[in-house]
């Protein structure tokens, strides 16, 4: 919450894992939380409860097809989106990255360079 300005209708989360959980009081009431990857695992814990006083949507997607990807692909360009960088590693230390991933300290994505 502290690095937010506010409640979000939509969140993506690619990550899952215990922080999976928390995403929902970053949630608007009515929002959506999709989520497609579980780089975290599972959560240990979810608490229904809260998902449906908030009334916020889960949606589990694979990331559609090739035609979505092409399409989000072209938004991207178009608004300009930019990721969020947490560590650029280089090739030869694959292994701190995928340390640094599996700690699951980072915010945002662990980019590989050559």
């Amino acid at each position: 919450m502290k690095k937010t300005a506010g409640h979000f209708d939509v969140i993506v989360d690619s990550a899952g894992g215990d922080g999976f959980s928390q995403l929902i009081e970053l949630t608007n009431p009515g929002g959506r939380l999709v989520f497609f990857g579980a780089t975290n695992g599972n959560p240990k814990a979810l608490d229904l409860r809260r998902c449906f006083f908030r009334q916020v949507s889960l949606l589990g997607s694979t990331m559609g097809s090739p035609i979505d990807f092409s399409t989000m692909a072209r938004l991207v360009e178009a608004k300009k989106i930019v990721p969020v960088v947490d560590r650029v590693f280089p090739l030869d230390s694959a292994d701190q990255a995928l340390r640094h991933l599996e700690a699951g300290a980072h915010f945002g994505k662990v980019v590989l360079s050559v």
